[in-house]
């Protein structure tokens, strides 16, 4: 079901805000480099994070309590040179009835933005799991910032129906957490289901 594995994910897209030279006056730092423009996003080109290079470290298994602990340390390289990145320690722990926790932890070195556009993990699944499922507010995208009017409850969409193609690139799809999040990826005829679970708020899904 799973067609790439789970990855460190630090960038988006920059959204109009970050692309308009207004008022980039309050985000300059001594990391902006020529060549990368005067707005918000030139933060990100200048220090690399949208070429972020992968570098395996080390792949461990242990067996205790009846689960299996999977443990990879891996560094994700910002494309600036001399620059830095982030540590990653992933700990997969595998039960017996098939549920899978992950434990994720980095650590930032070395000279990094200001902020970060987006910090996840992003995978890509199979292309039958075109249907989700989730608890949490819907029945339409809702954010941080406007989910009041929302309702919390069980909800279903195709992907499809959850793109928004906007001309300028925005966030979409998104759905605030309720008591707590919870997305099913169905496939058509519904024979594997995909289960996802946030542990620890204030996290989204996407």
């Amino acid at each position: 079901m799973l067609r790439s594995p789970l990855t460190l994910n630090l960038w988006r897209a920059p959204l109009a805000n970050e692309l308009d030279e207004w008022n980039s006056r309050t985000a300059r730092s001594v990391n902006w480099r020529e060549g990368f423009g005067s707005m918000i996003s030139t933060e990100m080109y200048s220090t690399g994070i949208d070429k972020l290079t992968h570098q395996p470290l080390s792949f461990e298994t242990e067996e205790k309590n009846n689960e299996v602990h999977v443990i990879i340390q891996d560094l994700d390289l910002t494309g600036r040179r001399g620059s830095g990145g982030l540590r990653n320690n992933y700990e997969f722990i595998i039960a017996g009835d098939g549920k899978m926790t992950l434990r994720h932890r980095m650590k930032p070195e070395g000279i990094l933005p200001l902020w970060f556009p987006r910090v996840g993990i992003t995978m890509t699944i199979d292309k039958s799991l075109n249907r989700v499922e989730w608890y949490g507010r819907g029945p339409q995208e809702n954010y941080p910032d406007r989910k009041s009017g929302y309702r919390i409850g069980i909800y279903q969409s195709s992907v499809h129906d959850m793109y928004e193609p906007y001309l300028i690139p925005q966030d979409l799809g998104c759905t605030s957490r309720g008591i707590f999040d919870a997305y099913r990826a169905l496939p058509q005829v519904y024979e594997r289901v995909i289960t996802m679970a946030l542990c620890h708020p204030p996290y989204i899904l996407r």
